[in-house]
């Protein structure tokens, strides 16, 4: 049993996933490992999108009948969420 492994990984991944999705993702950039952000799922990933893009008062499209997170999201974030009709 190695004892170093315990506890929780930084939330936003560790170096070496990070490394092999810049390996992978992006060959020829000058991305490091601090420009990478691996969440545990789709929410996390959501959230941490839209409080990069977005700004107090912004809106965005979602659609209709979605997934309901987007505009769980967008209401923290005090961003409109605009629905707009699936065909």
């Amino acid at each position: 049993m190695n004892i170093n492994n315990h506890g929780y990984i930084d939330s936003t991944g560790d170096n070496p996933t990070k490394e092999a999705i810049i390996k992978h993702f992006a060959q020829g950039t000058t991305a490091v490992a601090n420009d990478v952000i691996v969440t545990s799922g789709a929410n996390m990933g959501l959230l941490y999108a839209l409080m990069a893009l977005c700004e107090d008062g912004d809106n965005i499209l979602v659609p209709e009948f979605g997934f309901p997170f987007f505009t769980d999201v967008a209401r923290s974030l005090n961003i409109e969420a605009r629905p707009y009709r699936l065909l």
